[in-house]
């Protein structure tokens, strides 16, 4: 019964990956930082590549498989999803190990589900650069953390040496990837009771290397950035309300729900829902008030590192409901869920139920009946947003740059010298701020491989409209004038 329970939810789990990176294929395309670093990776020697940060984030490893994609499948938003689907399937599979290392429970089946079909999954699809931070950062933090708990099991030094790799690796994609140390700590505070004394101190030893490591990556990340991005925000009152907006975002995030304002009375149910279950497992286990206030402050710490960012100097508490940032807190929820869930008592009123096969396999029915009909709510969700003014744009940048590509093809078949390119604005939406600087189609048609000339005189010449079609330029003829005029 178990083996067909995890089959399920494994192969729901697939199937909701891979549906929601067919929906982002169909309704997103590269844009703005993609372009920028198309354009750095075509323009700029190797070693500087991997050296330049994306705004606040040092991330030499996110440049390199930018690099590597864009030399190998240029412009190809498919072979772009694959790479992240694939950093996904590696996040699932290693948090199911993870769970599984710390207790072998069935509640470990449901926790991945609800990672895997998240509602803020999709959302990651639809930005290359976005996506190309969190994905790999969350399988590496993964990675990192089960051989962690490798070495508490084992003591043996290799354990800590992979989990360290990894851990720099993480760096490599994404900045919040410092805070994989507080994630260890916090695990090893919940494992507190059952670690002897002199492991523990192993244990502090080996996660004070890793904060060290976190602090030399933030000292050299913030050498490197440039000053305008090194702002921060500090205001308390404003920090407390993007903290608050956050925790009820993701609260009902959890469960697929997007659409309501955080204040709407739905975002309290499932405020009150996680406080009424947090009570229900403190009351079983008083441990779990250790696990809860852990998990809580691991995910306000989160909260924080965005809400003291430069970016709410500019964005305000608006950034508190921006979807890319949830899904990277999802592994930590269902971590600390687990070890709550792990604490119970095994002597409960539903276990008392299964033991007997013919209310064994009705449960089993119902569960995968409630996460199949969840994974269809949260899937709904993700294509409402795709209807929202923030992701109508990577729909209009899906129909620039597929026009653009499909009427390139067709000139390269044509001498270059017989004709040209009026030079002139690509649409603002498909370029923004950070890739402002090849915004003029002199520079954009480069990043397409297309070397164009830009010749007003040239007899042939061919525009390229809002939507990225190009269209030959008709001129008016200058009338001759007639003999005896």
């Amino acid at each position: 019964m178990k083996r067909a329970f995890d089959a399920f939810a494994f192969a729901a789990a697939t199937v909701f990956a891979l549906a929601a990176a067919a929906v982002a294929g169909g309704n997103s395309h590269f844009f703005r930082d993609d372009f920028a670093g198309f354009f750095l990776a075509r323009s700029q020697p190797f070693w500087r590549i991997l050296a330049t940060p994306i705004d606040v984030h040092f991330v030499p490893l996110h440049r390199l498989v930018n690099q590597l994609v864009y030399s190998l499948a240029p412009l190809d938003f498919d072979v772009a999803l694959a790479v992240l689907v694939a950093f996904h399937a590696l996040a699932v599979a290693t948090l199911y190990a993870t769970l599984r290392a710390l207790k072998d429970a069935p509640s470990n089946t449901v926790l991945v589900f609800l990672y895997a079909t998240n509602v803020y999954l999709g959302v990651l699809f639809l930005w290359w650069t976005a996506g190309l931070h969190r994905l790999p950062y969350v399988a590496l933090a993964l990675v990192t953390l089960y051989h962690y708990l490798a070495y508490r099991r084992t003591a043996r030094a290799r354990s800590v040496v992979v989990a360290w790799l990894c851990f720099v690796a993480a760096l490599g994609f994404y900045t919040k990837a410092a805070l994989i140390p507080a994630v260890m700590l916090g695990m090893e505070i919940c494992l507190l009771r059952e670690t002897a004394p002199g492991q523990l101190r192993k244990n502090g030893r080996v996660i004070a290397a890793f904060v060290a490591t976190s602090a030399l990556y933030v000292l050299l990340a913030r050498s490197l950035i440039a000053s305008q991005f090194s702002q921060l925000h500090l205001e308390p009152g404003f920090l407390l309300e993007f903290e608050l907006r956050s925790f009820a975002v993701l609260a009902a995030g959890v469960f697929g729900d997007v659409s309501r304002p955080w204040v709407a009375p739905a975002n309290f149910i499932f405020m009150g829902a996680w406080l009424a279950f947090a009570a229900y497992t403190i009351a079983r286990a008083p441990w779990n008030a250790v696990v809860w206030a852990v998990a809580i402050t691991l995910v306000a710490l989160n909260f924080g590192v965005v809400a003291v960012s430069q970016r709410t100097v500019r964005y305000g508490l608006s950034l508190a409901a921006t979807p890319r940032y949830y899904f990277e807190l999802m592994f930590i929820v269902v971590l600390f869920v687990a070890m709550a869930l792990h604490n119970l008592p095994a002597r409960s009123p539903i276990a008392a139920l299964a033991r007997h096969p013919g209310r064994r396999l009705a449960m089993t029915l119902v569960a995968s009946g409630m996460l199949l009909a969840l994974a269809v709510v949260s899937f709904a969700h993700f294509e409402s947003l795709l209807e929202t003014r923030r992701y109508r744009r990577n729909r209009d940048a899906k129909v620039f740059v597929d026009n653009l590509r499909a009427d390139l093809d067709a000139l390269r078949r044509r001498p270059q010298g017989e004709f040209a390119f009026v030079d002139g604005l690509v649409p603002s939406y498909l370029t923004g701020k950070s890739a402002d600087h090849v915004r003029r189609y002199s520079k954009f048609l480069g990043i397409f491989g297309f070397e164009a000339r830009f010749d007003p005189a040239a007899s042939t010449l061919y525009a390229i409209t809002e939507q990225g079609e190009v269209r030959p330029v008709l001129r008016q003829r200058t009338r001759q004038p007639a003999r005896g005029d």
